[in-house]
């Protein structure tokens, strides 16, 4: 089964978004006061436990 190419780079698009968006979060918990390297960690897994979900959503599975 052949992909649509635009989809394959919207797909990129969305993985590169996502991995920003990670080291935005563990960017600005470094800077705060008082490091929480919990709450890093636990919402840099949300983020990466939901891109599966996304892509399959994304390719029509």
């Amino acid at each position: 089964m052949q992909q649509d190419p635009t989809a394959i780079t919207v797909g990129a698009v969305i993985t590169l978004a996502l991995f920003g968006l990670i080291a935005f979060i563990v960017h600005r918990t470094q800077n705060a006061p008082a490091g929480r390297p919990a709450l890093v960690l636990t919402a840099a897994a949300t983020v990466l436990a939901a891109l599966p979900a996304i892509l399959f959503a994304l390719y029509g599975g």
